[in-house]
């Protein structure tokens, strides 16, 4: 939180809750959000084949969500969706 009061910006470390993989959270905070191999969702500084599905995986996803929005599904229902 002292992040946030002193103006540093946002702790980067939070890409661990966002699932963002530890070595490119590591990577980012070491390289300073330079000499990636890929970006996308995030930043790749470690498997670059791994991102790739991941990324894909999170396309998929995004896209049937918003499918089942415009179909008139809520948020709610999306969430609580099996």
């Amino acid at each position: 939180m002292d992040r946030f009061k002193d103006g540093h910006g946002f702790p980067h470390e939070i890409g661990l809750f966002l699932g963002y993989p530890l070595d490119d959270v590591k990577g980012f905070i070491k390289n300073k959000g330079r000499n990636y191999t890929l970006c996308g969702l995030w930043k790749v500084y470690g498997d670059l084949g791994d991102a790739k599905e991941k990324f894909e995986e999170y396309k998929q996803c995004r896209e049937h969500c918003l499918e089942c929005l415009r179909q008139g599904q809520s948020v709610l229902q999306l969430i609580l969706a099996d």
